[in-house]
């Protein structure tokens, strides 16, 4: 019994050192998946395309495979526990969560999560100082 107890608190401190989950990494497992699409748009783009935003890339994933759908919002819904709600937005079986991060008073990162009955889509969009009027005008393009 004592050596469980000790074994126990060993392994304790192990359990509390999680792998942090990245975007990247969720783009990464998805990317090769039978009903889901991935895309990632650099900043190259926006600036051909004369779109002034400090946006260094936008990664979007979409999920149409039903079977994985739970799992995706679980990761995505990792991933925004370190951000802050923008918004929230629920109606019937559609929803729309949009989450930011700062860093010195400036919005570093803009997740962008939309589920519906037979979908569930993320955008992510990583930049230096994000605005959030920007990012509209940069969603509608797409």
């Amino acid at each position: 019994m004592k050596r469980l107890i000790i074994l126990i608190m060993l392994l304790l401190p192990l359990s509390s050192i999680a792998q942090e989950i990245t975007f990247t990494d969720i783009m990464s497992e998805y990317s090769s998946k039978e009903g889901c699409t991935t895309m990632r748009i650099g900043n190259s783009l926006f600036r051909s395309m004369e779109i002034d935003i400090d946006a260094d890339s936008m990664y979007i994933i979409s999920v149409e495979n039903h079977s994985l759908i739970p799992h995706f919002k679980a990761q995505i819904e990792t991933l925004a526990t370190s951000m802050e709600v923008l918004m929230s937005v629920n109606h019937s079986s559609e929803s729309v969560n949009i989450y930011q991060l700062k860093n010195d008073g400036q919005i570093k990162e803009i997740l962008i999560v939309t589920s519906e009955k037979d979908v569930c889509a993320a955008i992510y969009i990583i930049g230096t100082n994000l605005v959030l009027n920007q990012i509209d005008s940069l969603i509608n393009l797409f």
